[in-house]
């Protein structure tokens, strides 16, 4: 969300999928990537299969699947049909369930389905509620776990737009909680957000070495933001609002100044 708003402002044409950053797991994004590769109706009978509990009347849950349906094929299109892709890698925390043998997709429940996205505590308990219903258990994945779907999501993406040159990043952006996390119960977000970054990091380094991968290029800005904060006066996060989970302009600003540098049409260092 951050570069697209940053280069729409330069006047690139440039538009963002947005969810929330503890929904931008890889395994709900290799999911989504996935399942774009299917058809109209594939797609449809997979929101079908996740949706009926959220709704109790017939009519709102056929608006609310159309509505579904209509959201991924717009997405698909806009990723068939774009030049540049940039995807970010968020996290390794996901409500893990049974493999889906029907769609052949990640074992995630997904959480990427608009109907997921809200952020009220009332919604967010109806949501978890609806997740344990399917057998969802929220934990970290390891590397060995991690490594193969990163791999399977750049293939998607890949094989939706074989055109497109493909950018990558890791979010600096850190896990604030990790309610309902047993394994990190008492351990805490500071050492579950080290081991889901750490993993992501090193899988995609470990993916992106595969020759198969050569449009993928890597972009650092996970690096300049964490590494940053130790070697500068600067205040990386927090300087307009004191979040702590909000990179400040100034630092987004330079970052997003060196990938146009180095990336934009036309320049030497392509």
């Amino acid at each position: 969300l951050n570069i697209a708003r940053y280069l729409s402002g330069k006047g690139y044409a440039i538009e963002a999928f947005r969810r929330a950053e503890d929904i931008n797991s890889v395994f709900g994004n290799t999911l989504m990537f996935s399942l774009l590769q299917q058809d109209k109706k594939t797609i449809g009978k997979f929101v079908r299969t996740y949706l009926p509990q959220l709704d109790s009347t017939n009519e709102q849950y056929e608006k609310l699947i159309k509505k579904e349906v209509k959201i991924l094929e717009q997405l698909k299109t806009k990723l068939s049909t774009t030049d540049i892709i940039i995807v970010t890698l968020g996290n390794t925390i996901d409500a893990f369930m049974s493999e889906d043998e029907d769609f052949g997709c990640p074992s995630v429940f997904p959480r990427f389905l608009n109907a997921f996205q809200d952020v009220t505590v009332k919604g967010q308990t109806a949501i978890t509620q609806v997740i344990k219903s399917y057998g969802g258990k929220y934990r970290l994945s390891g590397v060995s776990e991690t490594l193969p779907v990163i791999g399977t999501m750049f293939k998607c993406l890949m094989s939706l737009n074989p055109k497109a040159k493909i950018f990558t990043t890791v979010s600096p952006v850190a896990i604030n909680n990790t309610m309902g996390i047993s394994e990190y119960d008492e351990r805490g977000p500071i050492e579950a957000d080290c081991a889901s970054k750490s993993t992501l990091r090193a899988c995609l380094e470990e993916v992106l070495q595969d020759d198969i991968f050569s449009r993928v290029r890597y972009f650092p800005s996970f690096e300049i933001v964490r590494w940053l904060g130790s070697t500068s006066a600067e205040q990386v996060f927090g300087r307009q609002d004191a979040a702590s989970t909000h990179v400040s302009d100034q630092v987004l600003a330079s970052i997003y100044d060196y990938f146009e540098y180095l990336y934009a049409e036309g320049n030497e260092h392509q």
